[in-house]
């Protein structure tokens, strides 16, 4: 497997998640967090597509939100296609340089859009015969923020590894070992 540097001289991270349309599985979410922590690198949880969710992925997200903001982890739940939740996503980036990442198809390219109409990514439909996201971004590219700060769109990420950690420090990196 090859590993490749994402970005450089970032602030946070800004990891957008959906329950649905696709899933995301709290595996991915745990190793883009410990992979965070190995950097020292703050993260914000955004779950995105809460207009679609139902009320049983409602219940969910909010038993996951107050599990990683037990951790210490921010959690805003957002819907970047109606502009839910952006007034909170907007102050947490406001004079920051944020790398923006999540699998293919969780809405990156929209909460971009959405947060800057000016940037006219391209945005594609989930496909609904294997429930994934199609890879629209193809590179990652900075944005400036009206309100200060930059936005890096990234292209999706399909698997988040335990890259470059020996087997004993992993859990170095798992902040509920420590709780």
């Amino acid at each position: 497997k090859q590993s490749h540097i994402i970005a450089a001289n970032i602030d946070q991270a800004a990891l957008l998640v959906t329950l649905s349309h696709p899933q995301v599985s709290t595996t991915f979410i745990d190793r883009f967090l410990a992979g965070a922590e190995a950097y020292r690198v703050p993260v914000l949880l955004l779950f995105n597509k809460v207009d679609l969710y139902s009320p049983d992925e409602l219940l969910r997200m909010r038993d996951l939100c107050g599990l990683y903001s037990s951790l210490g982890y921010t959690c805003l739940p957002l819907s970047a296609r109606q502009g839910t939740g952006l007034d909170g996503v907007r102050s947490r980036l406001r004079g920051q340089t944020t790398l923006l990442s999540g699998n293919s198809g969780v809405g990156k390219s929209t909460l971009l859009n959405a947060l800057l109409p000016g940037a006219r990514a391209r945005t594609a439909q989930v496909s609904a015969a294997h429930h994934t996201g199609t890879h629209t971004t193809t590179f990652s590219q900075m944005f400036f923020l009206p309100q200060g700060g930059a936005l890096i769109d990234t292209p999706g990420i399909k698997g988040f590894g335990t890259f470059d950690m020996e087997r004993a420090e992993v859990a170095h990196y798992f902040r509920e070992i420590f709780r």
